[in-house]
């Protein structure tokens, strides 16, 4: 069975990256016939899986054109595979007659609100034409050919509940090379987008006067300019850092020897969170979405958006409150393994053969 694996873009490495690299190794591993669609040149995959590389469209009046095209583009070049598996954690569908799995990272809630958008001026034509793809592409999705695979039951539920279309759950690899060191501070790990609401954190944090690191990616304009504004928040607070764009190495070092994993945002799974866990820390979450299931007990999770709350679970968890919980986390976390993810991604395919 050919497999053409579609993943257009490898210049930010996050959790679907990493689920990604995991799915060509699975593939790999049990002697599948797969090749990656890309247009990224070089890609850290394993050296004997096949790459196809476009050549990438850049338009400089925005990146939602560049994604269209290049999506088309994939999908040509993949018209002789016999499943095609989006694994990029973006709605990237053209039609085809094939097979399609798509592993959902995603609600695709976002499409839905580009589609209220409303622009003025030359934009307007512009994006009347992205808005027509886009509608085009959630059409698309309700085919019977189009298979779905979620990361959570969060997120199948909610797909369930805007499109009407079943999935499978397979929650995706999660693996970090653990160290015993002395535990102190609190970290973070998350893209500096405004979605996942990392001023909250700060806010929070700024009552302490134990250390507390940011780490995080950006890449685009509106990232790095988020990125400006949570500096601006943190000026004459000097336990407070933000780190941009660190390597991998420096981020697990810093996870293994931090006390607490704070998050503030949604999360359709949550893959740093359970990093986090993996590590030795204790996350503290709010009460919503998938991060019910990456962390399962009510007493590390706190009222969303309530600064009060969230500070008087991180002072009992930096106090050792909640290191009762050390062990069964980690018992939690095991069902979150690469080797379960690939298991279950091998086993969900033999249904095509």
């Amino acid at each position: 069975m050919k497999i053409g694996v579609i993943h257009p873009s490898f210049e930010v490495v996050g959790g679907a990256e990493q689920t990604t690299y995991s799915i060509l190794r699975a593939l790999k591993n049990t002697h599948h016939n797969v090749t990656l669609y890309t247009t990224t040149k070089n890609p850290e995959i394993p050296p004997e899986i096949k790459i196809c590389h476009i050549q990438r469209n850049s338009f400089p009046i925005g990146w939602s054109l560049q994604r269209i095209l290049d999506t088309k583009k994939l999908f040509s070049k993949a018209k002789n595979e016999d499943i095609l598996f989006i694994s990029s954690g973006n709605l990237i569908l053209t039609d085809t007659k094939k097979n399609v799995i798509i592993y959902c990272h995603s609600t695709f809630e976002s499409e839905l609100k580009k589609l209220e958008k409303i622009k003025s001026g030359f934009t307007k034509l512009y994006y009347k034409y992205i808005q027509k793809q886009i509608k085009f592409q959630l059409e698309l999705l309700k085919k019977s050919s189009v298979k779905l695979i979620a990361n959570s039951n969060y997120t199948k539920e909610k797909i369930k509940e805007i499109f009407g279309k079943d999935s499978t759950v397979i929650y995706p690899p999660v693996k970090i090379n653990k160290k015993n060191n002395q535990k102190n501070g609190i970290i973070t790990i998350a893209r500096y987008s405004k979605e996942k609401k990392l001023e909250f954190n700060l806010h929070v944090i700024k009552n302490f006067k134990i250390q507390y690191k940011v780490f995080g990616n950006a890449r685009f304009p509106s990232q790095l300019n988020y990125y400006n504004s949570l500096k601006k928040i943190i000026l004459n607070h000097e336990h407070i850092e933000l780190y941009l764009n660190s390597e991998r190495d420096e981020i697990e070092k810093n996870l293994n020897s931090s006390k607490v994993y704070f998050q503030s945002s949604e999360e359709t799974f949550g893959i740093s969170v359970v990093e986090g866990i993996l590590a030795g820390c204790i996350p503290i979450v709010p009460d919503n979405s998938a991060n019910k299931e990456t962390v399962p007990f009510d007493e590390l999770r706190y009222v969303e958006n309530d600064e009060n709350d969230a500070g008087g679970k991180i002072e009992l968890a930096i106090n050792g409150d909640f290191d009762k919980f050390l062990i069964k986390l980690q018992d939690h976390a095991k069902r979150f393994s690469e080797e379960n993810f690939q298991k279950n991604v091998i086993n969900y395919l033999s249904k095509f053969e």
